[in-house]
């Protein structure tokens, strides 16, 4: 029998073959970025499979298009421990990275813009009618009117005619109105205005009550001539307690705001707005505790219900278990109140007015403990001296020096929970000599 070829004519006939198939060694790749954030660091490490999993059998073709098996990885003996340092740049990003570089060639497109909007800008002139009609719902606008000697100068909406109508929809017309009063200022976040106010006396609202609808907060509600818009209100009392800011530098900063060169300056209500500042806070406080729903009103308010109290110190029907009076001696001390008590003899306050002309609004109702029954406890230790032993002490050497006069209040003393700085209430009180 003759043997035959595995071609054939025209066709290439294929045999199957089974060979062994050596895997390559298992190897893993650890990488690492080192501290200063510039460089990556590889490690590779061999790892041994089984012996069973070692070889492999598969079919594979004489076909010259047959994969070739992946070749034996050699030398990677002794590499185990060996770290294969990556230098890599680190990405660039110039926004974050160099802002004020990447804002520098820019200067001059942000010039011409800001020359821009102090110009014209793309805003087009109108008449004085045109402006009043389109203005009656914005009275607090800043209007810029072009004068004879060719130039734009601050002007008001009052001064062109606008009145603004109060207690009615807006374009209502009232039947029977009221002039406020010819000096109304309104405060607001862009500056110190004057507005021609019209009351509606048709309804028989309160004046104060019509201002308040209109967002306008008034200094005193009987004739007032000074309001200040809650938009302006709300910004300045977290700046108050944020950044520290005072009414007195609020209100400069508003005068400069309306006319910086102080060639015009508005009226001085800085008094009235203190008081709308002290009126605005003591308000909120009822709001946030809830009074408004009470119904024996504000005058209704106990002892120490305005504050916040500590969620985490204990209070018992809140957070305290039932029985804990009968707690052994090494878990009693969970339910212990631990307070503690300082004083600062620098808040000094003197004697510039009286309680008729500014009464305290919430007396005993937050932190400050009540005046009257205090008083009478501070009258009962007049002359009480306190020695200490303690020469480093120099607080109690301080407490009597007779440095009290022309003081309302030579200091305050607070106590608060040692765990948590949260003050109690009614927890404060004024010094009225040393630590008195």
């Amino acid at each position: 029998m003759s043997g035959h070829s595995g071609k054939t004519k025209g066709k290439h006939k294929v045999s199957q073959l089974y060979v062994h198939v050596l895997e390559p060694p298992s190897m893993s790749r650890t990488m690492s970025i080192s501290n200063d954030g510039r460089q990556v660091k590889t490690r590779t490490s061999q790892h041994h499979l089984p012996s069973e999993m070692s070889t492999s059998i598969s079919p594979q073709d004489e076909s010259p298009d047959a994969p070739v098996p992946p070749p034996e990885v050699e030398g990677t003996e002794g590499l185990e421990d060996v770290d294969i340092v990556a230098t890599t740049r680190v990405k660039c990003y110039r926004n974050s990275d160099e802002p004020l570089l990447n804002w520098m060639p820019y200067r001059d497109e942000y010039l011409d813009e800001c020359l821009c909007q102090e110009g014209r800008g793309e805003q087009r002139g109108r008449a004085v009618a045109c402006i009043v009609l389109s203005h009656a719902a914005n009275p607090l606008h800043a209007i810029e009117q072009w004068t004879d000697s060719k130039f734009f100068a601050k002007t008001s909406l009052c001064d062109l005619g606008l009145r603004v109508q109060l207690g009615h929809p807006f374009s209502q017309h009232c039947p029977i109105k009221t002039a406020g009063h010819r000096d109304f200022l309104v405060l607001h976040v862009n500056g110190i205005h004057r507005i021609a106010v019209n009351f509606c006396d048709c309804q028989s609202i309160p004046h104060h009550i019509q201002l308040l609808r209109a967002g306008w907060w008034p200094a005193m509600p009987k004739e007032p001539q000074t309001c200040a818009t809650f938009s302006l209100l709300r910004p300045f009392h977290l700046l108050n307690l944020q950044g520290k800011v005072t009414a007195y530098d609020f209100y400069r900063a508003l005068e400069a705001l309306t006319d910086n060169t102080g060639l015009t300056t508005p009226p001085d209500r800085l008094p009235s707005f203190m008081h709308i500042v002290r009126e605005w806070r003591h308000i909120k406080a009822l709001k946030c505790a809830g009074h408004r729903h009470d119904p024996s009103g504000v005058e209704g308010t106990k002892d120490g219900e305005l504050t916040v109290p500590c969620r985490a110190c204990p209070h018992p029907g809140i957070n305290l278990p039932d029985g804990r009076e009968q707690a052994p001696p090494e878990k009693s001390w969970l339910y212990r109140l631990i307070i503690g008590m300082d004083a600062n003899f620098q808040l000094k306050n003197r004697d510039r007015s009286s309680a008729h002309r500014e009464p305290p609004l919430g007396p005993g109702w937050a932190y400050f403990v009540k005046e009257d029954g205090y008083h009478e406890h501070i009258k009962k230790h007049v002359n009480d001296e306190e020695i200490s032993t303690c020469t480093g002490f120099q607080a109690i050497m301080l407490a009597n020096l007779k440095r009290a006069k022309g003081l309302h209040v030579t200091g305050v003393s607070g106590i608060s929970c040692s765990r948590h700085e949260m003050f109690r209430a009614n927890g404060m009180g004024d010094l009225q000599q040393g630590e008195r």
